[in-house]
């Protein structure tokens, strides 16, 4: 049966894989899972939104959930996760969340259920073709572990090519890595450069010089490769204010 045919529940497990739970908005993949049994999504929450979203769900020109439709389900889902997953101070991670809604003819209809999902993406697979990891049948068990040791979620990047010839996000050859077990390229830090809404973007000089006090600095110190990822001149306009700083050791690429 279609899963958006069923009105989800909290606590339901499911079987997927990383295309479905990042693109099956409506979830097409079957029905919920003994939670005993093999599964790598899990449905954390499940909220409601306003009946004063419009009642056509699908965007004609482009084939997906319409952008306010889409943003206040992410909105839902993520003030959800906020008390079910721990929150860490680094912005990437290893966790997948989804969302999943009703078919197009229940949402026609009235229903406006959003089914919060996550998975946790499977260390040593590819960022080019994602693997999920089993859950635990009990995933209290999981959310302890994660919460007495946050690193199990955080993101780290092993390339086959070595430091200096690469970056965690640029390189073919980007596996998810163990935090735990001296990876390659690490989050060290996540900074916010400084200017509300209307501020205009920053200029090169200014951005480099904030890339150098808050990443560059405390890695030059340690002896440390460093990369910056920070905003673009139209997620500026959109409020990203984020800037990751990225460090790795300048020794060769970890063997496979």
């Amino acid at each position: 049966m279609n899963g958006s045919l069923i009105t989800p529940v909290g606590g339901d497990c499911w079987r997927s894989d990383f295309a479905t739970i990042d693109s099956d908005y409506t979830w097409s993949s079957g029905r919920p899972v003994d939670c005993a049994t093999a599964h790598q999504g899990y449905t954390y929450a499940v909220t409601t939104l306003s009946k004063t979203l419009p009642r056509t769900l699908i965007d004609q020109e482009s084939g997906n959930v319409r952008d306010d439709i889409d943003t206040a389900a992410r909105d839902s889902c993520d003030a959800a996760s906020a008390h079910f997953l721990p929150i860490t101070a680094l912005q990437e991670s290893r966790v997948e969340p989804g969302y999943f809604l009703p078919s197009e003819g229940a949402w026609g209809a009235g229903a406006r259920w959003v089914r919060c999902d996550f998975a946790i993406i499977a260390y040593g697979s590819s960022f080019a073709d994602p693997r999920l990891e089993k859950l635990p049948a009990k995933i209290s068990d999981f959310v302890h572990d994660a919460e007495s040791t946050p690193q199990i979620l955080a993101l780290c990047v092993n390339t086959e090519e070595s430091t200096d010839a690469s970056h965690p996000f640029n390189s073919d050859t980007a596996t998810f890595a163990d935090c735990g077990k001296d990876p390659q390229w690490r989050e060290a830090s996540e900074d916010h450069l400084p200017g509300d809404d209307t501020a205009l973007f920053p200029s090169e000089k200014a951005r480099n010089e904030f890339d150098q006090a808050h990443c560059g600095d405390p890695a030059d110190a340690a002896g440390q490769v460093w990369i910056t990822y920070e905003p673009t001149t139209d997620s500026w306009k959109t409020g990203d204010r984020t800037v990751e700083c990225w460090v790795a050791s300048a020794s060769p690429a970890p063997s496979a």
